[in-house]
């Protein structure tokens, strides 16, 4: 799975309350995504599994106490779900 790449589908969004409203165009649907997943969404273009943890690691405040394998795994089913729902192209790298 180290070997996928993800694509960001450019789609409309906007910001409600606490959570972003992104229209999937594919689907015909709106897909609600709280702070986290809307970051992974808005840079995770070109981009593994790796360093997308990296990335969001690296802006959490306590990221140097965080367990990077739970975090993969909650990346993982947050990208799962955003490339059911038409927001994110997976790829092979190779």
């Amino acid at each position: 799975m180290e070997d996928l790449r993800y694509y960001k589908v450019e789609e409309p969004f906007e910001r409600f309350e606490e959570n972003y409203l992104v229209l999937s165009e594919k689907k015909g649907e709106i897909v609600t995504l709280n702070e986290t997943s809307f970051f992974i969404w808005d840079n995770c273009d070109r981009k593994n599994i790796n360093e997308i943890v990296n990335m969001l690691v690296a802006v959490c405040e306590n990221g140097a106490e965080l367990d990077i394998c739970l975090i993969k795994n909650d990346c993982r089913m947050a990208i799962d779900e955003m490339v059911e729902k038409g927001l994110i192209l997976e790829r092979n790298a190779k």
